[in-house]
C-alpha cells in the first residue's frame, strides 16, 4: 500500500521520491561522462608529450667521433647502379637504388654503420 509521499501526482507515472533518484541518477551520470572526457583528453596529451619527446630524442652512436674525422659505409652495387633517393628515418639510412628496370632499397643502421638489410623489387615475369 502506497502512504501520502508515495502517491502518484496527477499526470505522473513517477513519485516524487523516484523522481528525486532519477535526478540524482541523471547528475551524476554527467558527472562521470564529464570526468571521463576529462581523464580522455589527459591521457592523450600524456601519450602525445611522450611521442613528441621520443622523436626529438638524439640517436646516439657507438662510437663517439673525433672532430675531424670522417666514417664511411661502403655499399656494395653492381656496374650501371644509380642513387635514385636517400631517406633517414628512425635511425636507419634507406638508399634508393635503381638499375636496368629493377629497384633496390639497401636499409643501413646509423648507430653502427652496417647495412642491415637490402630489398630487391624487380618487375613479374
Amino acid at each position: 500500500m502506497l502512504n501520502d509521499s508515495e502517491t502518484f501526482p496527477p499526470g505522473q507515472t513517477f513519485t516524487p521520491r523516484q523522481l528525486r533518484i532519477l535526478k540524482a541518477s541523471v547528475i551524476i551520470m554527467g558527472v562521470l561522462i564529464v570526468l571521463g572526457f576529462g581523464l580522455l583528453l589527459v591521457g592523450l596529451y600524456l601519450q602525445s608529450a611522450k611521442l613528441g619527446s621520443k622523436a626529438l630524442a638524439p640517436v646516439s652512436t657507438s662510437a663517439p667521433q673525433q672532430p675531424g674525422s670522417q666514417s664511411t659505409v661502403p655499399i656494395v652495387t653492381e656496374p650501371g647502379t644509380e642513387l635514385h633517393e636517400a631517406f633517414a628515418d628512425q635511425g636507419r639510412l634507406i638508399l634508393h637504388l635503381k638499375r636496368q628496370g629493377e629497384s633496390e632499397f639497401a636499409v643501413i643502421d646509423l648507430a653502427t654503420g652496417r647495412e642491415t638489410q637490402r630489398i630487391t623489387v624487380a618487375p613479374r615475369r
